[in-house]
Order: C-alpha cells, then structure tokens, then sequence
C-alpha cells in the first residue's frame, strides 16, 4: 500500500503528531471510561453519603446500592475503619487527608500527559512549518530566475500542513484535559465537604472525649 502523499511531506513532525494523537486518544477513552465506571452524576454519591453519616457503621458498606469503587466510598469506609485504632483526633484527620489525596491522584491519572500533549502539539507544528518554510525558499534560491509560483505555492502549503496537524491535536486534547479537570475538581470538593460533616459529627468528637 503507498503511503499518501501528504504524509510524507508532512516529515517527521506529522508522524510524531499523528503518535501523539494516537497517545490523547487513548487517554482521553480511559479517563473516559473510568469516570463512566463512577458515574456520570457524581453528586449522588456523597450526597447519599453525606445524608447517611449520621447513622453511618460497618454495617452501611454491605448495602446492595453501595458502590464500593466509588472514591466516596472508599474515604468514608477508610474513615470507619480508622476511628478505633486512632490514637487522636488530628491524626485521624491527617490519614484521612492523606487518603483523599490519594484519590484524587488516582482520579488525575493521564492528566499530565494530556496536559503536556496539548503544549506541545501545535509547537511542533510550527516547527514543521518553520522547516517546511526553510526548504521552501531554498528551492526557491536554487531556481534562481526560473521561479515557478505554483511550486512556491506547494512548498508553503506543505508547511502549513504541520501547524493544522498540531492544532487539529491540541484542541481536542485540551478540552479534554478541562472537562476532565472540572471534574477532579468537583470531586476534590466533595471530599473536603464529606471530610468536614465526618470530623463535625458527635459519634467522631466522642471518641476522642
């Protein structure tokens, strides 16, 4: 099969862009698919969690409707377990902010490299445009007098094609990386909130009286 020919004059930046988008997409379905796994609507999770604190024990997280995946779930669970053995109130609460933190790094997972992709992208881009640009005008020092304008023409739009490529990378991927974000956030503050309710409750102020 002969390989098309706007991606050999694209050089070696558009085979590098075409690995990196190959690389966002992949990341983009499994940032995809691990937030579908939670679920779309977040919000009930620790709102649920948040309306159950009151009356929470061990016995809670055998429920049918618990999703134990859930990073809710598993700071709360993390919490229940933790209270008896906690020799003190703030080294309970800095275990457990330790263990939220560690969610959200789990949940940001891909986020750095979608961060990276999308800077990067439309700087190599440009660098093959600036490259396609230099071989551009060196043709046209070597035709001297003989100028043809239509292989002028070529050669610019040739070089263009690099920067379109990386734009056409970089878009996506950043809006990907900023939903994906607000949803961190999202989660982030949550976990503050159901943290703070946790810490307020008298069941966790007794133990510790």
């Amino acid at each position: 099969m002969n390989t098309p020919d706007w991606l050999i004059q694209g050089g070696w930046c558009l085979w590098l862009l075409i690995s990196l988008s190959l690389i966002s997409l992949s990341l983009i379905f499994f940032k995809l698919i691990n937030f579908f796994k939670l679920g779309i609507n977040q919000r009930n999770e620790y709102q649920f969690w948040l309306a159950s604190l009151p009356t929470i024990d061990k016995m809670t997280f055998r429920g049918n409707n618990i999703r134990l995946n859930h990073p809710a779930t598993r700071l709360i669970q993390f919490c229940v377990n933790a209270l008896p053995k906690a020799l003190d109130r703030q080294a309970l609460e800095d275990k457990a902010t330790l263990k939220a933190e560690q969610e959200i790094a789990q949940l940001k997972q891909g986020m750095r490299a979608l961060e990276v992709i999308s800077a990067l992208a439309p700087l190599i881009g440009l660098l093959g445009t600036v490259l396609g640009m230099i071989d551009a005008f060196q043709n046209l020092q070597q035709a001297g007098t003989k100028v043809d304008p239509a292989v002028l023409s070529g050669g610019i739009s040739q070089a263009l094609l690099t920067t379109a490529a990386g734009l056409i990378v970089a878009i996506p991927t950043t809006a990907a990386w900023h939903f994906f974000d607000t949803i961190i956030s999202q989660h982030n503050a949550a976990m503050e909130h159901l943290l703070t309710d946790y810490f307020s409750l008298p069941s966790t102020r007794m133990a510790f009286s």
